[in-house]
């Protein structure tokens, strides 16, 4: 039997409509809070994606426990690809291109990056995993599937200020304007996602975010330079 969540105050509902007609749903109330169980079962995708960018916990909770689980591996698949082109771009430099070695570059350089980010992808479930022992509570495959997709392609804001990525310096020079972004989209997805998984506490899950994130980022620097000197 499926199980359902109400998106304001996680509480397991049995259904989330009733349908009279293919035209015709009526949406259920939740009997913890009163409220209507899920708003966005009747709600563009585009909708739902802006309340994700604005961070609102019910948009993370519709997508985590009330989605359909047929598109998202494909959908998790799409992701880190997309992301590993966008880190790949990152890197490119925006003068004096050799167009004629352009093909050995993408062919060599994205191998790294799409390894890197799987790598990346595979560390954030792990991690994840332990951050919900940490609260009683172990997500289902479906779930961690889910939960990996929402950070994914939150990182592919970074894709926007790729234009800019030369133009900020920090102190650390190996950090570059993309990746700070990205590590930004990164948490705080993995924070909404967290709290909408688990239900628990702001701190907890600033907290446990921190760990999760911290954590992906630090092995991943274990094993880049390994990768970068691999002969693709």
């Amino acid at each position: 039997m499926n199980s359902f969540r109400c998106i304001h105050c996680c509480a397991e509902v049995p259904t989330l409509y009733t349908k009279y007609t293919d035209d015709i749903i009526k949406t259920e109330f939740c009997g913890r809070c009163g409220n209507v169980a899920d708003k966005y079962i009747e709600f563009d995708i585009f909708i739902v994606a802006v309340d994700l960018l604005v961070l609102r916990i019910e948009a993370y909770r519709h997508l985590i426990h009330n989605s359909s689980d047929k598109s998202w591996v494909r959908l998790l698949t799409l992701s880190f690809v997309l992301n590993s082109f966008v880190s790949w771009l990152s890197e490119q430099p925006t003068t004096n291109v050799d167009f004629a070695n352009l093909s050995l570059y993408f062919n060599s350089d994205l191998y790294v990056h799409i390894i890197t980010n799987f790598v990346l992808s595979l560390c954030f479930a792990f991690l994840l995993q332990i951050a919900c022992c940490s609260v009683k509570q172990r997500p289902a495959w479906t779930q961690s599937i889910r939960l990996l997709s929402i950070i994914n392609f939150g990182r592919l804001l970074s894709f926007f200020v790729l234009p800019w990525n030369d133009k900020f310096i920090f102190h650390n020079a190996n950090l570059s304007f993309h990746t700070a972004v990205s590590s930004m989209a990164s948490f705080l997805a993995c924070f909404q996602s967290f709290r909408a998984l688990t239900s628990c506490s702001y701190a907890h899950g600033l907290f446990l975010s921190l760990f999760v994130c911290s954590s992906a980022s630090f092995l991943l620097s274990l094993l880049d330079p390994l990768l970068t000197h691999i002969n693709w």
